[in-house]
This record gives structure tokens, sequence and C-alpha cells, in this order.
């Protein structure tokens, strides 16, 4: 919903930045662009991902798909000076379908954190931070537990939906103590406390586009914490583990893929990705991302 003054406008206010992350505001600032911005302004315009592709659902489909699609028909707009995205692939997206200036990559990257490079233990011990969703993977990632040897555990902290995280545990419950439920801890505690850990599996099937092109929080923030990744072959991840060697790509899809991925992990192939990702998190970190972003909307 638009306050009443800025549904008429800026009012009396004019800008010479102005950042927007809501595609749902597109029509408006299209509309009153000369009344917002200063004569030398700049309007910047962060896509984060790609918005075709983030609604699938029925009701969705049913009821809203017409209004969105023509709320997507404005990114293309040259009102907008310039565009970001959190990934390579989605950028490439978004070029392609509005044959437009291709948008700037600014990653979803913590701050950066002065965390130790922690030697591996007898055991293995495996993480997911995230939202308690089956859309995402975890049913996968729980039953791949059942595959391996009893040198790896998993813990999971999971938000969400009560009944989401009663599922997974369902899931689980013939595990026992292989795989166990963690309370989630505030997003800025999230590389401090997992630092504790070994390794974090991400394993996002591809079942949009989003999800071939994910780059999500979760990646980064086990970088600052220092662990290994285990992921599934998610281009944009491959893409950095295959730089830093910093984890370990699944072959496929699969529980057995993701079991097999797992178990090829030793402790001294751990003690590797771990200081593969003390090397990156200086480059992978929010103050590095924050200068591309200043210098994006400054030049």
């Amino acid at each position: 919903m638009i306050p009443s003054e800025l549904a008429r406008g800026g009012g009396n206010r004019r800008y010479d930045v102005i950042a927007m992350n809501e595609i749902e505001l597109l029509p408006w600032l299209v509309r009153y662009r000369s009344e917002l911005v200063t004569e030398s302004g700049h309007v910047h315009l962060d896509l984060h991902e790609y918005a075709p592709s983030q609604r699938t659902g029925l009701m969705y489909r049913l009821v809203f798909k017409r209004w969105r699609d023509y709320l997507i028909s404005f990114i293309g707009n040259g009102s907008f000076d310039t565009r970001s995205v959190v990934a390579e692939g989605i950028a490439d997206l978004y070029r392609d379908l509005f044959a437009m200036a291709r948008p700037a990559v600014i990653r979803n990257c913590p701050p950066y954190q002065d965390l130790p490079v922690r030697p591996t233990g007898d055991r293995i011990r495996l993480v997911h931070h995230g939202v308690a969703s089956m859309s995402r993977g975890l049913d996968i990632v729980i039953e791949a537990m059942g595959l391996v040897d009893d040198r790896f555990t998993l813990d999971l902290m999971l938000v969400g939906p009560t009944r989401n995280v009663d599922q997974l545990k369902q899931v689980a419950k013939t595990l026992g103590d292989k795989v166990l439920f963690r309370d989630p801890v505030d997003v800025r505690l999230i590389p401090e406390t997992i630092n504790t850990y070994d390794a974090e599996v991400i394993f996002f099937p591809p079942v949009t586009e989003n999800l071939r092109f994910v780059l999500p929080n979760k990646f980064f923030e086990a970088v600052q914490a220092r662990l290994a990744v285990v992921a599934g072959d998610s281009i944009e991840m491959t893409r950095i583990m295959s730089q830093y060697e910093n984890g370990v790509v699944a072959n496929g899809w699969t529980a057995r893929d993701l079991a097999a991925a797992i178990s090829s992990l030793t402790i001294e192939s751990v003690d590797a990705m771990k200081v593969g990702s003390d090397r990156a998190a200086h480059e992978l970190s929010a103050e590095r991302e924050k200068q591309k972003f200043l210098e994006l909307v400054t030049h």
C-alpha cells in the first residue's frame, strides 16, 4: 500500500538517489519519476531474484498472475538507471528477457567475521540452517543421512511454521541422534554459532529458475563460519566452490547422489575445504558487496 502523499508523487521532496526493491512500486515510480528525482538523480532497481519465477502456486496462477505480469513488464523501463540481482545467471535471464543492459550482481553476503578455522574431529558434523520447507530439498537431505555411515551427523536449525518442522521431524524420526533439530538463532549470530560444525549442506533441486541459479545467504554464512560446503550441482555455488576449493558437489539430485558426496568427505578434505572458505571470507563479505553497490549508484 502506498502512502497518500507518495500516491500523488513525492510531495515537495526530490531525491538524488532512489533505490527500489519491490516490483509493486514500479508503475508508481515510472509515472512520477520526474517529480521524485533531481535532474542529476539516480534510480536503482534491486531485483534480487528472477521475478517471473518467484510465484508458481495454483492460487497465484488463477488470481494474481496477470497483475504480476503487468508489474514485471515495467522492469525494462528506461526510468531505471541501474539494476541489480543476486547471481550471474539471473542477470543473464533479465538481460535476455528485456533486451536491456545486464543488471549488476550484488550478492547477499553477511559482514566479514574473524572466526577460527577449527580442526575436524573424528565425526564430521554437518549442519543446515534456514527455512523449513520440503520444496528446498530437506526431505532429500534427511533421506541421504540414512545412507551414510556413522562418521556423519546432521543438525538442522530451521525457521518457519511449526507444522513444517514437525513434518521434517517425522521424516527423521528413524535416524535417532544422526539427525537432530536445534533452535535457530538471530541471523547476525549464525556464522559464530555454526563455526563449531564442519560442513554446511545446501541441496536445492532446480525446480524453478531461481533455484537453478540459487546463491543463498546460507552459503555465504557458511563461508564466514569457515565451514566446508556440501552442495547440489547448483550453477552459481559450483562456480564459487570451484574457485575457492571450499566444498564438494553432488553429481545428481537424489538422496543417493547427496549421500555419495557426503561419504566422500574425509577429515583431511574437510580441513582443506575449511581453509578454502577462510581464503574466501574477505572477498565474499558485505563490505565488498556494499562497495560495489555504492559505486553502481553514484557513477
